[in-house]
């Protein structure tokens, strides 16, 4: 059953990112000259939404996970779509990721009490699958995770449950879809500790890691990149990068780049919710800060996903679509 809602989304209270078969529709000459967001009609209902997961899941479409609810944004008509799927518990501080195939990875959450919980969501089914593989991650939230080739997404990180957020996790662990397993992966080096990070993928068997917050330290804004075939963490020394912050969001917009927005980042005795737009280029190892002619409102706990090449949506102070121009690379 879907209930088609374009405008308002009344949708039930919750307080509280290759080969990528990912977009491709579009073209370069369509975007504009220079990065731009644009603010949809849709999503209206949930400008105050928060520590929800989105993911890329086909075509021009992205699926919602917050609360218990299930819903599909579809770039084509900008409309979200309420799917009655039943499937995982109410929680936040959860993560998906694409796994091609119009399917998606869901895991961890609540932000409560952390679970361990595998979920597969499939758009032709409309459904979810709880999967139960012998080995997997410990219960977390506020974990990292990505498409990184198909049928396959990285997990990075997260806060096992400690109160008062007294730990963080570094572990790295690969889930596929087809064989339904996790498997650790023991990489020689990698990011410290953390949680409240981003994640995306950039380009085949790679995804990328910047920022996050840990209890040891002050929060980071360190990017590093993680190499499937290799199994190796590389840390990038960019000559400039964004403001350390933790609770931003990163997407994939093409090639080798990705978009980053947002977050808490730290003011004198307090944090306050940013409100900037940075373009990171693997191939130039380069952060840039874009200057797009519209700014969303400062956004923190949001969250962003790959709509359409060069394109992401975004969910936070409403609905958003970023559109890199064709070269990101110089503001």
């Amino acid at each position: 059953m879907l209930r088609n809602l374009r405008v308002g989304l009344p949708a039930a209270a919750l307080v509280m990112s290759v080969t990528l078969s990912v977009p491709i529709a579009g073209d370069a000459g369509s975007r504009p000259a220079t990065p731009d967001w644009t603010r949809s009609a849709s999503g209206e209902g949930w400008s105050s939404l928060c520590d929800h997961a989105m993911a890329y899941v086909g075509g021009d479409k992205v699926l919602l996970f917050h609360g218990t609810d299930t819903w599909v944004y579809d770039l084509s008509d900008d409309g979200w779509t309420f799917h009655v799927a039943p499937g995982p518990s109410f929680r936040g501080n959860h993560m998906l990721a694409h796994l091609g195939g119009g399917q998606v990875l869901l895991f961890g959450g609540p932000n409560v009490t952390p679970d361990d919980e595998t979920w597969v969501y499939s758009l032709s089914e409309d459904a979810w699958t709880e999967r139960f593989p012998p080995v997997r991650p410990a219960p977390r939230f506020d974990q990292a995770m990505a498409f990184i080739r198909n049928g396959q997404a990285l997990l990075f990180g997260g806060n096992p449950g400690s109160a008062p957020f007294s730990s963080a996790l570094d572990d790295t662990w690969l889930f596929d879809v087809k064989s339904g397993t996790w498997l650790q992966r023991l990489p020689p080096t990698g990011p410290s500790p953390r949680y409240e990070h981003a994640m995306a993928s950039i380009g085949v068997n790679r995804v990328i890691v910047f920022g996050g917050s840990s209890p040891d330290g002050p929060d980071k804004n360190d990017t590093w990149v993680y190499d499937l075939t290799r199994n190796t963490w590389v840390q990038m020394f960019p000559a400039t990068a964004p403001p350390p912050r933790r609770n931003h969001a990163m997407a994939y917009i093409g090639s080798d780049q990705v978009v980053l927005f947002g977050g808490y980042v730290p003011v004198p005795g307090d944090y306050q919710a940013a409100d900037d737009t940075w373009v990171y280029d693997l191939s130039e190892n380069t952060w840039t800060p874009q200057a797009p002619r519209t700014i969303p409102t400062p956004q923190a706990c949001h969250a962003m996903a790959p709509i359409a090449s060069g394109q992401a949506l975004m969910l936070g102070g409403g609905t958003w679509i970023y559109s890199a121009r064709t070269n990101p690379k110089a503001p």
